[in-house]
């Protein structure tokens, strides 16, 4: 003698099979369809997203300095400071000036940083993206310039080639002008912003009371965390002043300049999911619709079990069994397809650049789709698709309980 629970079961597994007219089973694995290709997109646009995230950190933030102490000098209490924070990983001097450079009659607006040898050795990222021997020859060249090449590439420049950068000079509370003759020592390529707009030189190639005279001067700091910068401006801020020994020092970090890009992301990410939400929702609903008729197709049965002395709770679980099973597989499927898509998504873009003659990343930063799968993101996704198919079955289940046996006998 079947327990309750593998009667259900069983009886639940024989609909999935064998239930329902031939409407109503369309309907039923079309609203099926419809959840797994839902399920599917978001697992593999959440993917994506986060790699795409995940690598614009990587480039931006391996490139720029975490947090700025502008007009700041590496006096001892300073260094002792960062020393003892083991969130520091490096403190730099560092010039930056603001500026535009000519060259064959074209112009372009820059911003210009000099840094010293080790201040570029605490950025590997911006290192591993310079041309072969760009570091050496950069220090070997006095008035020696390192450029983005896609930069260099608009303004049809090579290394070796001479450059005029007009430098935009403060002077007491008018502002004034510098020409700085350049020579291009090699370039980099990041695969970001700073690719258009920024030129490299050494800050050891002049003195830092020359630097002082053409911009502004200061500390860069690297964190090991760049997402500690904040935390580490907040302990920093309120001593900056008496450990840097200036009374006019300003401390800032990349969430300054770069937080709202990030925050944009992170709100593009979470209405992209939402958006597919919906989709898995409509699927929901129609999961309901497809039930509904199932449980219709079984009228006559539902009152022949009722007569025969099943209970209510056996008839809901039965129809609650069949609709959870039938979500939860769409659910499984959906994730480990869209766990496929996103680990194959080259491939599927190589394919589609073969179909349509247009790669979908031409004109972007990226050569390739970055992808990351997060064991969060397929948890919550697995979780609301679960939730919204066991919902989904319980309405119609419930439904199917409350028949009058009595009534359904004459079907």
């Amino acid at each position: 003698m079947r327990g309750t629970g593998t009667l259900s079961l069983w009886m639940a597994a024989r609909l999935i099979i064998r239930g329902g007219r031939g409407f109503s089973r369309f309907v039923s694995w079309v609203s099926v369809i419809g959840l797994t290709l839902g399920v599917m997109s978001l697992t593999a646009v959440m993917a994506v997203m986060n790699g795409f995230d995940q690598e614009l950190k990587q480039r931006l933030l391996g490139s720029v300095p975490h947090i700025t102490m502008t007009n700041a000098r590496p006096t001892e209490r300073l260094l002792e400071f960062a020393q003892a924070d083991p969130r520091i990983r490096q403190m730099a001097p560092y010039f930056q000036g603001f500026g535009v450079i000519t060259q064959s009659g074209r112009s372009q607006p820059v911003t210009a940083v000099a840094l010293t040898s080790a201040g570029f050795k605490a950025q590997p990222q911006l290192v591993n993206a310079m041309s072969e021997g760009a570091l050496g020859s950069l220090g070997d060249v006095p008035n020696g310039v390192l450029m983005g090449k896609p930069l260099a590439r608009a303004l049809a420049v090579v290394p070796g080639d001479d450059l005029s950068l007009l430098l935009a000079v403060p002077r007491r509370e008018s502002l004034g002008s510098t020409l700085l003759r350049l020579k291009i020592v090699g370039t980099f390529e990041l695969g970001a912003d700073p690719d258009y707009s920024l030129l490299l030189m050494n800050l050891d190639a002049k003195p830092m009371d020359d630097w002082q005279a053409l911009g502004q001067t200061g500390l860069r700091l690297q964190l090991h965390d760049a997402l500690a910068a904040q935390s580490v401006v907040d302990d920093l801020a309120p001593a900056a002043k008496l450990f840097a020994g200036q009374s006019e020092v300003a401390v800032s970090s990349w969430i300054d300049e770069y937080g709202d890009l990030f925050q944009a992301v992170a709100l593009e990410k979470t209405l992209m999911g939402t958006l597919l939400l919906l989709v898995i929702a409509i699927a929901g609903f129609n999961i309901v619709a497809g039930q509904i008729m199932m449980v219709n197709d079984k009228r006559a049965d539902i009152a022949i079990l009722r007569t025969m002395g099943a209970d209510q709770s056996l008839v809901r679980n039965v129809f609650l069994l069949q609709g959870s099973l039938v979500g939860l597989v769409g659910t499984t499927v959906g994730l480990a397809v869209g766990v496929l898509v996103a680990q194959q998504v080259n491939e599927i873009v190589d394919a589609l650049e073969w179909l349509s003659g247009r790669h979908l990343l031409e004109g972007s930063y990226f050569v390739t789709v970055p992808s990351q799968i997060h064991g969060s993101d397929l948890l919550l996704t697995g979780l609301a698709a679960g939730g919204l198919a066991v919902w989904a079955a319980w309405l119609p289940a419930h439904r199917a309980s409350q028949m009058n046996p009595l009534e359904n006998l004459k079907v």
